[in-house]
């Protein structure tokens, strides 16, 4: 439980509002609120149509709290997740730059490691982003270190279904590398280049462009 003040549904009524992003028929809007000198970041589906908000509203609030809280602890994870509302979370804020703002050659190759490391505590801790392939759903901070955002889509990872969970945590890799490879050609080793190679031929396979809810932060430039 946190231990300092945090946001509340009043304060959002009351605050001129600061999108980082607008919210659609099921998308929440997201929002920069400064409160006793910190400031956070606001997922709020209160703006969805009440079908929405009063279930799966609900329900991805739930879960992405979930998530947040079971990877507190992990550098590149938003600190102190709370739930504002049934319909709302917040987070402190860090600025930073989606990796799909920066050009050819950047950021530099210690960055991807430690991004690769983040990912792979992340697997440790039972849980599976499913959104890594798309580069707005990664920031870079003032540290040059990786910033993970929208959990929305996890998927907690069946360690009763080994082969299941591996596949999983391929795919969250190829995200780590496919971003490398844009960024560097050539930088990945074998290892690194055949888990990249196998992933792109599975997903030729799958009939679904994507997972349910991705692509809702691509492009963010200051968000955590």
């Amino acid at each position: 439980m946190p231990t300092h003040p945090v946001p509340t549904r009043d304060l959002l009524t009351t605050t001129p509002p600061h999108y980082l992003a607008r919210g659609r028929i099921a998308n929440a809007d997201v929002r920069l609120v400064e409160f006793a000198g910190k400031r956070w970041v606001v997922k709020d589906f209160r703006v969805c149509p009440g079908w929405i908000r009063h279930t799966v509203g609900r329900w991805f609030i739930r879960r992405e709290l979930n998530a947040l809280e079971r990877l507190q602890g992990i550098p590149g994870i938003a600190e102190h997740p709370v739930r504002v509302d049934a319909f709302a979370l917040a987070y402190l804020f860090v600025e930073g730059r989606a990796l799909n703002e920066f050009p050819a050659g950047q950021p530099p190759a210690d960055f991807f490691l430690a991004l690769e490391a983040a990912v792979k505590t992340m697997h440790t801790r039972g849980i599976a982003h499913l959104d890594l392939r798309n580069r707005g759903n990664v920031l870079v901070d003032s540290a040059q270190q990786p910033v993970l955002i929208d959990f929305q889509s996890y998927i907690p990872l069946p360690r009763w279904l080994p082969p299941l969970a591996r596949y999983l945590e391929k795919i969250d890799l190829s995200g780590v590398y496919k971003a490398w490879v844009k960024s560097q050609p050539g930088a990945l080793d074998e290892a690194r280049q055949h888990l990249l190679d196998s992933v792109n031929g599975w997903r030729k396979w799958w009939v679904f462009k994507g997972y349910p809810g991705m692509g809702r932060l691509a492009g963010r430039r200051r968000h955590r």
